[in-house]
């Protein structure tokens, strides 16, 4: 069954039909708040190298970062669902996303309205870049078929 999961999840790097997201890098934003990584408005990715290189980030952990929140997006999730269902989203994250992060997430306003798709961003942006891609072309496939 993992086997063919992973194949499930591969399939669409394999046959040419990996999707693409356009990343830019450095905007006005990225100046103003030092703390700010990446953002997107699910149609463009922008990231801060300065503020990832600062922080010792990874850019390409940042661009799956955003990834996640556009396929959150294009499953019309708005009510903070997530992809990881309970109990193994909580036992997940507890596990692999540190606790200061988890604290700075569940107390920041910012994500005061989806701190489980936060969280879960923030996990899933330590999978493989074609893992993601995967599952934002599943999350394409599915907002054609379904638009909101």
């Amino acid at each position: 069954m993992k086997a063919f999961m992973l194949l499930c999840l591969s399939l669409p790097v394999f046959t040419g039909l990996q999707p693409t997201l356009p990343v830019f890098k450095d905007t006005a934003e990225c100046i103003q708040h030092e703390y700010l990584m990446g953002q997107t408005d699910h149609e463009v990715i922008t990231i801060c190298p300065d503020n990832i290189e600062a922080a010792g980030g990874d850019e390409q952990e940042v661009i799956r970062h955003e990834m996640v929140h556009v396929i959150h997006y294009n499953f019309g999730w708005t009510e903070d669902q997530t992809i990881i269902p309970e109990p193994y989203f909580t036992d997940l994250v507890r596990e692999h996303v540190p606790s200061d992060e988890v604290l700075l997430v569940i107390t920041s306003d910012g994500y005061a309205h989806y701190p489980n798709q936060e969280l879960e961003a923030r996990l899933l942006s330590k999978l493989p870049t074609p893992v993601i891609m995967s599952l934002y072309w599943v999350s394409q496939e599915y907002a054609t078929f379904n638009p909101g």
